[in-house]
């Protein structure tokens, strides 16, 4: 299997790991710190080191900014069932891009498979769950 050396230096080039584009294209680590040195890649200027600037990361934190909106308007509307709406869009949002994060720290390598921050998380789902749990205010509104 030919190895794709234009997506490792793109990734190389955007401040991706040597150690974690090897694992995503299955070869060594040091097999793309040598090609790199010996074709003087360059990381982006003003990105740090190790630092993953790929679209994808954008788009993560995009996401991440709209579920903070969904949750400052969740908790400040004065409309108890909007706000409530908004506070489970906000949830459910942020389920979905934590996974898909999780998912893309595995495939790199920068994270374990281990569940280390599972109890985290969880944590975090449970408060948001207690948040937005059904407290009897939708009954009442919808009867108004």
């Amino acid at each position: 299997m030919a190895i794709d050396w234009k997506g490792i230096r793109r990734g190389f080039e955007r401040g991706k790991s040597a150690a974690g584009l090897a694992r995503v294209y299955g070869c060594s680590a040091q097999t793309i710190r040598t090609r790199a040195n010996r074709e003087k890649w360059k990381k982006m200027p003003g990105e740090p080191a190790g630092m993953p600037v790929d679209e994808g990361s954008l788009d993560n934190r995009r996401v991440l900014n709209g579920v903070r909106k969904r949750l400052v308007n969740g908790l400040e509307n004065e409309d108890v069932k909007q706000g409530i709406e908004e506070l489970k869009a906000a949830k459910i949002a942020w389920e979905v891009l934590s996974e898909f994060m999780k998912e893309e720290k595995l495939s790199l390598g920068l994270e374990e498979g281990g569940d280390e921050d599972g109890d985290e998380r969880r944590a975090v789902a449970s408060a948001m769950a207690e948040a937005t749990a059904p407290s009897g205010t939708d009954k009442a509104l919808e009867g108004e």
